[in-house]
């Protein structure tokens, strides 16, 4: 045991050593507080990303940033040692965070799981994060539920807390497999969270209640909360009610999520600094009303709010507002004197960041922070011009939408014009009515029924108001406005801008007026943006991997053309009502429409369906819904597949043109030129693959041969036609099946490169062994969709391009 005098002795010294610092800081007047905490922040932003993202760039960062503090602030040797200490001290918890990894192999079988929280239950599915004894670590639960008696059990009488034996499988999660896509594998690895959890079965009889801890019993009582909304209330009130008042918005209808981000205004579902300082608010005033002391309401508020915190999910947003309201509470309590917002937000980040280095990359922390920051500094420069309520309401909303502007388009690829009028009107909606009328509603409907059902009628009419606005707005042409991921140097360029539009606008002469003329520095740099996303002298064709299916990108260079082949899609079989999720899977909405948003991409010229099968075309309605379509190409068929026929329709209804297609139709853009070789004129194919549409093409100075599911009849019908069918580029046809890719029509094309769309572990065994034996006899080289994900070629006109892909 250490030597309890010399800890006590260690103590003493440093207590003396902070004190002294404290009034070496006041007798030098270095710097104020409120400018030295964002400095701090700063450091400490730094060193966490030079250990947790990339070394070389953050420190170039650093350097810079200590070049500033030096050279322009004149800091002191003192300060700059006291600087470089924080920096350090998160340098090494990044690093620190970062070797602590995973106990497991993914070779085990049997495990003893901690379950501390309700596991979500969708349709047939129940996944959550639990716990491995003895070694605490954490893993990513999947369950697909057997039958309707066993999900009624886990609704109704799975215990939580539980310990749990399980039998199961490990499998690592998935990385990205589509340009710009979503992380998961990143995602769940910023939670510690190495493995899926794959349970053979899932037997509660084999699980035994753990002893209940206060967090716990908040997890109960928050699901008992939810629960309660969703069997009393209204649908939409209940979806609503539900992510306000315990921030869950898995209940909230997937059009209205999209209304409500389409509009800028999706920070409003989710529990924000506005709601926890709107209770407080509440709380504090009902407080005072009842008689109880400033100072006990104040130390009673400080206790609810991490209580609070838990009991609504933990976001982000929510930790930051309660670690500052907290702050500032405490400073009232211990001073006499509130502290500065600007002090307490840079010490929730720091609190933040220490505790998670890897929450820096999460856009609810980015949004929250840094649009928190933005308020905070424009406050006393900007916002106290604007006396008039509604002149104040307008510079807030201009000033957090601008400053949210490069973490929207950077991962949503949009943003709203109408974001500004829209938070105009739906932040005092939900400020003034909806928050607190939830809130009422939900507490009198347990308690007082009598008022609350009253009340529970006239908060459904509002949300059912407010709702059906935004999809009155969003159905606007010009609601949004698709720009694509922006590059690192642009993504700087424009947040440099948008600082620049706040100095400018703190700076103005004309104190009273908005400053019109500088919203056209952010703007021009929306410009370049787009200029160079959408006349890109770059062309590209890739092999989207929509798994067991196709679907075929082709971007020629300077918008002369954007052409999609098929939409891959998903066969979806009859399921029981207890089986069907809230949400289906869906290939066009879920892959294809993120996939072209990302490259700014709005409208495609030409949507080419080869033929009926779902693999192929199972996407289109869900893009069509999405993205704008000028034309769609089918094959000339007289019999029709029944999703055929649901797209024609949705054709028809959006005014799209369809035309029917055969061999010998053929369009020039630019350089490139697409010759479509089948089906055959005049004959009348009954069988589906051989009648898919096969385009020959001339791209980026190579020859491509797009097959669909062409088999080894139809190949035959080309070598005969065709007789000197050079190519490059083989898709081989039918997703590598054996049916498909005969050694005759490969010695007739003579492909250098094959390309094989196909899913991980398909249960049709695509590529066969066979097909790839022929290929590999001919030194023709292969890439697979479903061993290297999206593969792409890149190109510029009249010269040679290169082949890449996004699974290494």
């Amino acid at each position: 045991m250490p030597d309890i005098h010399f800890i006590t002795l260690a103590l003493n010294r440093g207590t003396v050593a902070i004190k002294s610092l404290v009034r070496h800081l006041r007798k030098r007047d270095v710097i104020n507080i409120a400018e030295k905490s964002i400095y701090l922040a700063v450091a400490a932003l730094f060193g966490s990303l030079a250990s947790t993202w990339s070394f070389w760039i953050s420190c170039i960062g650093w350097i810079v940033f200590n070049i500033f503090l030096i050279g322009i602030k004149k800091y002191s040797a003192f300060i700059m040692i006291f600087i470089w200490f924080i920096w350090i001290i998160y340098f090494f918890n990044g690093v620190w965070n970062d070797s602590k990894n995973t106990a497991f192999n993914g070779s085990e079988r049997n495990f003893i799981i901690n379950i501390k929280e309700n596991m979500k239950i969708d349709g047939d599915s129940m996944q959550g994060i639990v716990t491995v004894y003895p070694s605490n670590e954490k893993l990513m639960l999947k369950y697909k539920i057997k039958t309707k008696q066993e999900k009624r059990d886990l609704e109704k009488k799975f215990i939580y807390p539980s310990s749990c034996k399980i039998t199961g499988t490990l499998q690592a999660p998935s990385k990205p497999r589509n340009e710009n896509a979503f992380n998961y594998h990143s995602y769940l690895l910023r939670q510690k969270i190495y493995w899926i959890l794959s349970p053979d079965r899932f037997n509660p009889q084999s699980c035994q209640p753990l002893k209940a801890t206060p967090y716990t019993v908040l997890m109960k009582f928050r699901q008992k909360g939810i629960s309660y909304l969703k069997k009393h209330f209204p649908e939409a009130a209940a979806s609503l009610s539900v992510a306000l008042i315990f921030g869950e918005r898995d209940l909230l209808d997937e059009d209205v999520l999209k209304n409500y981000q389409q509009l800028g205004i999706i920070h409003l579902l989710a529990i924000s600094g506005l709601h926890v300082g709107l209770l407080t608010g509440m709380l504090y005033y009902l407080a005072i009303r009842f008689g109880l002391t400033r100072e006990k309401t104040l130390m009673a508020l400080v206790i609810f709010l991490p209580i609070y915190a838990l009991l609504t999910g933990g976001a982000p947003s929510v930790i930051r507002a309660v670690m500052m309201s907290i702050f500032v509470l405490l400073s009232l309590l211990w001073k006499r004197k509130r502290m500065e917002p600007l002090v307490g937000l840079c010490i929730a980040f720091l609190l933040f960041l220490f505790v998670s280095p890897y929450s820096v990359f999460e856009p609810g922390f980015q949004l929250s922070f840094i649009v928190s920051l933005a308020l905070i500094l424009c406050a006393p420069y900007i916002f106290t011009r604007y006396k008039q309520w509604g002149m104040q309401l307008i510079v807030v909303s201009l000033t957090a939408q601008l400053a949210s502007l490069p973490i929207i388009i950077y991962y949503f690829y949009e943003f709203s014009p109408l974001s500004i009028l829209m938070n105009i009107f739906y932040v005092p909606v939900f400020s003034i009515i909806v928050l607190p009328l939830s809130l009422l509603t939900f507490l009198f409907h347990m308690i007082f029924p009598f008022i609350g059902l009253p009340l529970l009628f006239i908060l459904n009419f509002i949300i059912a108001f407010i709702n059906k606005l935004a999809q009155m707005f969003a159905a606007l042409p010009f609601s949004t406005v698709t720009l694509g991921r922006p590059n690192f140097i642009i993504l700087l360029c424009l947040s440099g801008s948008i600082c620049l539009f706040f100095y400018l606008w703190e700076n103005n002469e004309k104190k009273k007026k908005l400053i019109f003329p500088q919203f056209f520095i952010p703007l021009f740099v929306l410009c370049i943006h787009w200029g160079i996303t959408k006349y890109s002298s770059y062309g590209e064709v890739t092999f989207i991997d929509v798994g067991q299916g196709d679907s075929i990108f082709i971007q020629l260079p300077n918008d002369k053309g954007n052409y999609l082949i098929d939409t891959g899609g998903v066969l979806h079989f009859e399921k029981d009502a207890w089986r069907e999720r809230r949400k289906r899977f869906d290939t066009g909405k879920d892959i294809l429409t993120p996939f072209l948003k990302s490259k700014g991409i709005t409208c495609v010229d030409k949507l080419i369906l080869t033929h009926g099968d779902a693999d192929h075309i199972g996407g289109a309605l869900g893009l069509l819904d999405e993205v704008k379509v000028k034309e769609i190409l089918l094959p000339n068929m007289s019999k029709r597949s029944k999703i055929e026929n649901i797209i024609l329709d949705k054709a028809k209804e959006k005014k799209i043109n369809v035309r029917f297609v055969t061999e010998g139709e053929k369009w020039k853009k630019g350089n490139a030129l697409f010759q479509i070789i089948s089906p055959e004129k005049d004959r009348e194919e009954t069988e589906r693959n051989n009648s898919s549409i096969v385009i020959y093409a001339k791209i980026g100075r190579l020859n491509w041969l797009f097959t669909g599911d062409l088999e080894i009849d139809g190949e035959e019908r080309l070598i005969n036609t065709y007789s000197n069918l050079k190519v490059d580029v083989l898709k081989a046809g039918h997703h590598g099946s054996r049916t498909s890719t005969s050694e005759h029509f490969l010695d007739h094309i003579h492909p250098l490169i094959a390309i094989i769309s196909a899913g991980v572990s398909n249960r049709y065994g695509h590529p066969h062994v066979e097909v790839l034996s022929k290929l590999a006899e001919r030194n023709i080289r292969v890439y697979r969709t479903n061993d290297h994900g999206a593969i792409t070629y890149k190109f510029r006109d009249k010269e040679d391009g290169t082949f890449s892909h996004v699974l290494p």
